[in-house]
């Protein structure tokens, strides 16, 4: 069965047994019943190798009604669903996002006065579970955890449309967030984050995104934001547009986006960050995309099933599937097996500013500045918070520059941020900790820095 309380509707659990739905459209309380009933038995899974508790379940709430009342509220169009168990309950917290009759999306969470204090634990091992992909839900909300995949790179001008469908080639998608500035704006800040519905096809798809070539200067870095991301650093990325996210960790396998729409499928992957690119994506008048739509992707002949991570010919050929997918790649012959990786890079202190051979106590971060962060004083300093909250971590931090153009430093100094470390100890556990990880979009790389010019102010 589904746990304690399956069978009674005390009043003192009824907070718990109740689900708000916003944005309801004008239907009838007996059409959202149905809908919600038959959403519930036509995703609740019932395979008994995944849910040994499938008779009960198929008993609850497939044979029986999981539903006892619905009431709506036409003129803030919002309802209230009353199920007859708590487990059932949480486990239609997943139909946020349901597209409820093809009349539009609504919002699916507990009412204001739900007091999880007060409700009793639910048993997730006896818990009913909901498959959503079989629906067509994309909840907007990514949740925390080991599947969750940070993808920065994209072209800002991508709707949610087409950069779910370069994804979902790769499988169903469970949840996905593409970051704005706002709800209301039509460019992105070229950074989203996604969970597959299949944790098996994470890293397959994280191995086939990173690196691709979109086009215009632009290459996706990919990798699992759980590896680095703290709660705070990824409430502060999402909010405010910047944030570490982990190393990169695989060889990216390159592919290209020609004349704004067909997927061009090359092989070699980006040695030394160097590689052939694709023709420019059409980004000063973006054209809809035609077949685009964000279910794109998903129905089964169109999931890559028995990828072997391992392999590099599946990888790529993942890779090709996706862009083909998204972009209309006209059924092009699949990607050759990509060459093996390059071999690793001089250390730092041997390939680094020649007039700097070993580590110092000064580190410099590249490639972590845009114009918008040096625009105003107040942009200077929230960046400045920002990276000085992540860089305390790994040693001893004394001080902090990042140059202006507007204070009088050469342009030559600007868009890097420099670290005084008290020792070159903590200036090489900084330098290990950072270096090709996630900034925002883009991937942040290294160099040490003269001391001396340091302390004097000369940044050049």
């Amino acid at each position: 069965g589904g746990g304690g309380g399956a069978t009674m509707q005390p009043q003192q659990t009824r907070h718990a047994r109740r689900l708000y739905v916003g944005n309801i459209p004008d239907l009838s309380e007996e059409d959202v019943h149905d809908f919600f009933r038959d959403s519930i038995r036509n995703s609740i899974v019932l395979d008994p190798a995944s849910n040994p508790n499938a008779s009960g379940h198929r008993s609850q709430y497939v044979e029986s009604d999981p539903i006892i009342s619905v009431y709506i509220n036409r003129e803030r169009r919002f309802a209230f669903l009353e199920f007859k168990t708590m487990e059932i309950t949480t486990a239609c917290l997943r139909l946020d996002g349901i597209d409820v009759m093809g009349q539009g999306k609504v919002k699916v969470k507990r009412p204001n006065d739900y007091n999880a204090a007060l409700a009793p634990l639910v048993n997730p091992d006896t818990a009913p579970r909901l498959d959503t992909a079989r629906l067509g839900i994309v909840s907007p909300t990514v949740a925390d955890g080991p599947n969750k995949i940070f993808i920065g790179g994209l072209p800002y001008h991508l709707t949610e449309s087409q950069v779910l469908e370069l994804l979902g080639a790769f499988g169903a998608v469970r949840a996905f967030h593409l970051v704005k500035q706002d709800a209301t704006a039509t460019t992105s800040k070229g950074y989203c984050f996604v969970e597959y519905s299949d944790p098996n096809i994470t890293q397959v798809a994280c191995m086939g995104l990173n690196g691709m070539d979109m086009g215009g200067g632009k290459q996706l870095s990919c990798r699992m934001a759980a590896q680095q991301f703290s709660k705070a650093q990824q409430g502060a990325m999402e909010s405010a547009g910047g944030a570490f996210g982990a190393p990169v960790a695989a060889p990216p396998v390159q592919a290209s986006v020609v004349d704004g729409g067909r997927a061009a499928l090359a092989a070699a992957p980006l040695a030394g960050g160097m590689g052939p690119m694709g023709g420019m994506m059409q980004q000063q008048q973006p054209q809809p995309m035609a077949g685009m739509n964000p279910m794109a992707g998903m129905v089964p002949q169109q999931q890559p099933q028995g990828l072997v991570v391992t392999d590099p010919m599946a990888v790529a050929n993942a890779a090709a599937s996706a862009l083909d997918a998204a972009f209309g790649g006209g059924g092009a012959a699949p990607l050759a097996a990509p060459m093996a990786p390059p071999a690793p890079a001089m250390p730092v202190q041997q390939a680094a500013n020649p007039a700097v051979p070993s580590p110092t106590r000064v580190l410099v971060l590249l490639n972590m500045v845009m114009d918008e962060d040096l625009a105003t004083a107040e942009d200077h300093k929230m960046l400045e918070e920002e990276v000085r909250e992540e860089v305390s971590k790994y040693g001893e931090l004394l001080s902090m520059k990042i140059p202006r153009a507007q204070d009088g430093y050469a342009l030559s100094a600007v868009k890097k941020i420099f670290l005084e470390y008290a020792s070159s100890r903590d200036a090489m556990s900084a330098e290990r900790e950072l270096k090709g990880r996630a900034f925002g979009p883009n991937v942040v790389d290294t160099n040490y820095f003269s001391e001396e010019d340091y302390a004097k102010g000369n940044f050049n």
